[in-house]
């Protein structure tokens, strides 16, 4: 399955690479997709057991549940499109930096430009380039850049990973471990050694009237919680750092996998992101080299206009005698 073109993914930038080559950076790309899909599946049926504690009706929970998985799936497609940068140092200034851009392309000037005739020589020009800087970067030198602006943004993102992901595997482990949530609950209310509150009997482990209880047989979020942090111990621990793993992973893969750092796809993207910027700012200024000339005022355009408004030729202001 071509799961890659969910992340924006074209397929042939990568057709001036060997075959495989090719298919090593598309299954890469793939399986960043499952990833990408199992956190928003996992964010899903989180959603679907808050929906349905907080609301005890399980259209809530499936809306819950189609919502923030589609939320969650857009986020972290959004944040691995946004790590598509350019890790190659040569690449990333030619890429980022305005002087760099303007030395690399120190000859495209309005004399050159005017001189192109022709699309071909357009692409043949801007083939020539490219294919300089893609020979250029074949050794791998990683960019530099600030530590603490890479830092400060990474710990923002990792920071809500995180939170999501907590949040997450609570609502995972809610949805797993009902049945024996709603053991603890029935021997609770059924246990005569221990004397519930009876306002709680009647709000919390009580169902309103006319209702009954659809996931845990609790109103109460907090009190599952509670049972549940309380009944795993160390073992939900474990679990949400194994869900913290899988949020965490694919960030962590785009910006420390060889696969991705000195991957063909990348360096690909952004060169032909550079072939086409250029061609296109070609193209805009041929054109206005074009309406400039067609605009252009004639030596005698004032004094033609002038007759035809007025029906005489316009005065010569050097013979006019006052």
């Amino acid at each position: 399955m071509k799961l890659y073109k969910l992340l924006g993914v074209w397929e042939g930038l990568l057709n001036v690479c060997p075959p495989e080559v090719k298919e090593r950076q598309l299954k890469i790309y793939n399986w960043l997709v499952v990833m990408v899909i199992v956190i928003a599946g996992f964010t899903g049926l989180a959603c679907y057991t808050y929906g349905t504690i907080i609301f005890q009706s399980v259209a809530a929970g499936i809306g819950s549940a189609l919502f923030f998985g589609l939320v969650s799936y857009n986020l972290f497609t959004l944040v691995l499109i946004v790590s598509l940068t350019p890790m190659h140092k040569l690449i990333y200034r030619i890429w980022i930096d305005k002087r760099d851009k303007k030395h690399a392309f120190r000859d495209l000037n309005d004399e050159f430009i005017a001189g192109l005739q022709s699309e071909a020589e357009i692409h043949g020009y801007l083939y020539n380039i490219v294919q300089s800087f893609r020979q250029e970067s074949a050794l791998y030198q990683p960019k530099q850049s600030s530590f603490l602006g890479q830092f400060s943004k990474n710990l923002f993102l990792v920071t809500v990973m995180v939170l999501l992901a907590l949040i997450v595997a609570n609502g995972v482990e809610l949805f797993l471990f009902r049945s024996q949530l709603n053991e603890t609950l029935g021997e609770l209310l059924q246990s005569k050694f221990f004397q519930l509150d009876p306002w709680i009997k009647k709000h919390i482990l009580t169902p309103e009237k006319g209702k009954s209880f659809v996931l845990i047989n609790s109103n109460s979020l907090l009190l599952d919680l509670e049972l549940l942090t309380r009944g795993l111990g160390g073992w939900k621990i474990a679990m949400d750092i194994l869900m913290l793993f899988i949020f965490i992973f694919p960030f962590v893969l785009m910006h420390r996998s060889a696969e991705f750092l000195k991957g063909d796809y990348i360096r690909e993207l952004t060169l032909s992101e550079l072939f086409l910027t250029n061609e296109y700012y070609i193209l805009s200024r041929q054109k206005t080299f074009e309406l400039e000339e067609h605009f252009k005022p004639k030596d005698d355009f004032e004094e033609k206009l002038y007759e035809r408004l007025y029906g005489f030729p316009k005065p010569d202001p050097d013979r006019i005698v006052i």
